[in-house]
């Protein structure tokens, strides 16, 4: 209810989540938020970031990213600052992800690209290419085993390590085809949301957690599981929460 009442009128779509100890960073269509100590606040960004949507967020050590259509920033407590690299503006990514090994990804239409801790990168061909999949991906996830999952709008949820990649689609126990968003819980489950609602793997297993059909106009852009085991699932209507521990 608290979460409800301090985000509800200001938020709109919630296009990126991220959660860092008990904080929660919240991107929009236009502005991007900090929730912690209680109270939701503005963070600043460059001018020419002003006014964006913020498309995804994601922490690489201690380090906060956000994108945008115009770059990288550096997300600090009030404010943001850009980082300025031709190769990350040239990944056109509407994403971005960083694994365990320190690989910072990008994704969208265009694939997957990555930039290696030395700080070359791979583009997304040399990526699409190795695994053979056409890709426009929404979400990237690692689960505890290494393996990194995308949720993909042609092609469902694929895990990236086998190859073939393993595939998970609507024959196969989603609710839908598409796979909008991806997040997991401590316990290593993966949580899918599709246009049908979320979908729960776990291992071989495929349950559906929320089935609703609203979610079809209320398109999911973002998901994670905070500090309280709430799924947080960022919407085109704003911010829902669910409470995993009660099931409502």
């Amino acid at each position: 209810d608290e979460l409800h009442h301090k985000c509800a009128d200001v938020l709109g779509t919630v296009t990126a989540l991220l959660a860092r100890g008990d904080e929660i960073f919240i991107g929009t269509e236009s502005v991007l938020y900090r929730l912690g100590d209680g109270r939701l606040s503005e963070i600043s960004v460059p001018p020419d970031f002003a006014g964006q949507a913020i498309r995804d967020l994601t922490t690489l050590g201690s380090t906060v990213y956000a994108i945008a259509h115009r770059g990288l920033l550096q997300v600090q407590s009030d404010a943001a600052v850009r980082i300025s690299d031709p190769l990350v503006d040239d990944a056109g990514a509407s994403g971005l992800y960083a694994d365990s090994d320190g690989n910072l990804w990008f994704y969208g239409d265009a694939g997957l690209s990555r930039r290696l801790p030395n700080g070359t990168f791979e583009l997304g061909e040399e990526i699409d290419e190795t695994f053979g999949i056409s890709v426009s991906i929404n979400s990237l996830l690692e689960d505890r085993s290494g393996t990194l999952w995308m949720a993909d709008t042609y092609s469902g949820l694929v895990g990236l390590v086998e190859q073939p990649a393993r595939r998970v689609a609507f024959y196969e126990g989603l609710q839908s085809a598409q796979a909008m968003a991806v997040t997991t819980d401590t316990q290593g489950r993966i949580y899918v949301a599709t246009p049908r609602g979320v979908d729960i793997v776990d291992g071989p297993d495929i349950r559906a957690l929320i089935s609703d059909p609203r979610f079809d106009q209320e398109r999911v852009q973002t998901m994670l599981i905070d500090s309280q085991q709430r799924l947080l699932i960022g919407t085109t209507q704003g911010l829902r929460a669910y409470d995993l521990a009660t099931d409502q």
